[in-house]
């Protein structure tokens, strides 16, 4: 789970025990009484013997005050402490339940790539593709070519997404980028910014984009766009074609996905939680961090998934991991899986106005999960 900060306790004082003080000053009102009764002779008398033990209690007394006011300083500090504590909790809660929307999304894959293609999807009500078999073994593509090099099917699956997001799009101007993020090759890149470019001449896009890097970059998308001080404006965009492995469990497969994302769209996104192996985490309790972050008491019905054969206990993690399960339309998407089950719920939110999750594979955890809320649910 993504750790809450912790705090150390404040170590307040302990009040001043009263019978411990009372018989002190017995003590040492009786050594200065004592002590003036062994002066000398001359000096010796019932007065001074009084007068040390009177001495002797108000030193006591003077020393109980300054404990006591040593007592009510630590009191106040700690009351105080506490405030701070609470209130950088409240903090850290408030950003960790900040959420960023999707305003476009574009999704390439086996299965299609217009929006009527994931609505049927989403219904059940698509035909599964067909596996083929190419020289390596079983896969599952989208592009029908003869070329088998990866990076040259990945150019042209960053062509395919560039048309279809300006078909989607339209004659609608773009806005400037503050950041953009991608999965993919360099060389899929270059192709994915040529094409954009020749209907956007004015758009800059960066020769190196920030790296997609999964729930990491999820967290930082969420706090850029919620900066108070920027209205910004971010692309997230990639694309992947696996070479066919006979020893592979699942056929190759190749898929795009792209994002136009702002503060509001048709479904809000949170940062997400992440999941470990064999580090004492719960499935059990990432999967409430889950929906405590969303505001959901119950469990989200539809959850968007592959298989997750490395994370057993995911079957108890009290989510629907059965109803929307991908890998028969998807095949093995390799890095895309978080970009692929996050854009499907996305798109059942907006379809059916209604919580979904999302659980994948990252690559610097075991498991990435998270659940996209409609417009209206967006949590405060």
């Amino acid at each position: 789970m993504r750790p809450q900060p912790d705090y150390l306790p404040y170590r307040q004082a302990h009040p001043p025990r009263a019978r411990r003080w009372l018989t002190a000053g017995a003590v040492v009102a009786f050594l200065s009484g004592a002590g003036m009764a062994l002066l000398p002779a001359v000096d010796r008398g019932g007065a001074l013997v009084a007068w040390g033990m009177a001495c002797g209690g108000a030193l006591t007394g003077v020393g109980w005050l300054l404990r006591q006011l040593h007592y009510r300083i630590s009191v106040h500090h700690a009351q105080y402490y506490a405030q701070l504590v609470e209130q950088e909790r409240q903090d850290w809660w408030a950003r960790h339940q900040q959420t960023f929307g999707l305003r476009e999304t574009v999704l390439l894959g086996p299965v299609g790539s217009e929006a009527k293609h994931w609505e049927q999807l989403l219904k059940r009500e698509h035909q599964t593709p067909e596996e083929k078999t190419e020289a390596g073994g079983r896969t599952l593509r989208l592009i029908h070519s003869f070329v088998s090099d990866p990076d040259a099917r990945e150019q042209q699956l960053a062509g395919m997404l560039v048309r279809q997001w300006l078909a989607q799009r339209g004659d609608a101007a773009l806005p400037h980028l503050s950041h953009c993020y991608w999965l993919g090759s360099e060389l899929a890149w270059r192709t994915f910014c040529e094409l954009l470019a020749e209907s956007y001449p004015a758009l800059q896009l960066p020769a190196m984009p920030e790296k997609w890097q999964g729930e990491a970059s999820l967290s930082a998308i969420t706090a850029r766009i919620n900066d108070p001080h920027e209205e910004r404006l971010i692309l997230v965009a990639g694309c992947q074609s696996l070479t066919a492995m006979s020893a592979s469990a699942r056929p190759a497969g190749e898929s795009a996905v792209l994002w136009l994302v702002s503060r509001e769209g048709s479904a809000l996104i949170t940062r997400g939680e992440r999941y470990n192996v064999g580090q004492g985490e719960s499935i059990l309790g990432a999967c409430a961090r889950g929906m405590q972050q969303s505001k959901i008491t119950s469990p989200p019905d539809p959850c968007m998934v592959f298989t997750q054969p490395h994370v057993p206990e995911l079957a108890q993690s009290g989510w629907n991991i059965t109803q929307f399960l991908q890998d028969v339309n998807w095949g093995d998407t390799g890095q895309m899986e978080p970009l692929i089950v996050i854009t499907l719920a996305a798109l059942y939110t907006s379809q059916c106005a209604q919580p979904c999750g999302w659980i994948a594979r990252d690559p610097q955890h075991s498991l990435a999960l998270g659940i996209v809320t409609p417009t209206g649910n967006s949590p405060s």
